[in-house]
């Protein structure tokens, strides 16, 4: 039900429906969970190709490989959501992060500790020796003490971004109107975790829209994990119960974006 979420995400919908057709028979969303799920093993034997490659080479040990992907797939989950756009979701955001080598990582390790696409390159960084001052300006972490299992985690905030306000259309609208584009922050503190986000126009001419869930609680039983109560809608029925925690997270969202979407000035 997308009744309480921001307006772009029923907009998207309708350019779904326009772009890539309408999938009313259950057959009809059979098929295409099914070529996104056949698109995956075309994928793995072209990465199987490479690895190969490197086995053959003499090269396995010597190399890092890491494997993710710029986005998840929506499946059809909130309402019919395919794809990517204009959501926060768990199917968009939480994607693999897969690093292996045989000589550093020799046991299979996993974690739930955050990390993003901007931590890849300090990681890397750090694995190849590379000295700290050349790369410390970046707004990405090192991830070296999560893969060697010094530690659980180096970071209890993440962000999230969208701006891509065309999203496939020669121009915005039709189908899609501002506020469109999107900062999120997905984040662990005493109290639990949370999800909040703000939809926003750059232009300052649309207002702004949020959205914000409860994943778990502080004792990290579930609270919200598939996202259906967004309790940033003041029709949500706990909307009141999670005003301060609203007000904290908007602060710190603020706050992320002061300092995160850019690097700082390098040394």
């Amino acid at each position: 039900d997308l009744s309480l979420k921001p307006v772009v995400q029923k907009q998207a919908l309708q350019l779904y429906a326009s772009g890539l057709g309408t999938l009313v028979l259950h057959q009809e969303q059979l098929n295409y969970v099914n070529f996104y799920g056949y698109l995956q093993t075309v994928i793995d034997n072209q990465l199987n190709t490479i690895l190969q490659t490197l086995a053959d080479q003499g090269l396995t040990e010597s190399t890092v490989v890491v494997r993710t992907t710029d986005h998840g797939e929506l499946g059809l989950a909130h309402g019919g959501l395919r794809q990517k756009m204009f959501n926060v979701y768990e199917e968009c955001v939480n994607i693999p992060l897969i690093f292996s080598n045989p000589l550093l990582f020799p046991a299979a390790r996993q974690t739930t500790a955050y990390a993003t696409l901007v931590d890849v390159v300090p990681t890397l960084s750090s694995l190849c020796g590379i000295p700290k001052w050349k790369w410390s300006y970046l707004p990405g972490k090192d991830l070296t003490p999560i893969l060697t299992g010094a530690a659980s985690t180096v970071q209890d905030t993440v962000l999230f971004t969208f701006d891509d306000e065309y999203a496939g259309q020669a121009s915005a609208p039709p189908f899609i109107t501002e506020p469109c584009h999107i900062r999120c922050i997905i984040h662990k503190d005493a109290d639990g975790e949370w999800k909040y986000a703000r939809y926003y126009d750059p232009a300052g001419v649309a207002a702004e829209t949020y959205e914000m869930y409860c994943l778990r609680d502080g004792a990290g039983n579930a609270v919200d994990p598939q996202e259906l109560d967004n309790v940033a809608n003041s029709a949500s029925p706990n909307f009141a119960a999670y005003a301060a925690k609203r007000q904290e997270l908007a602060q710190l969202l603020a706050v992320v974006e002061a300092t995160r979407l850019a690097p700082v000035a390098p040394p």
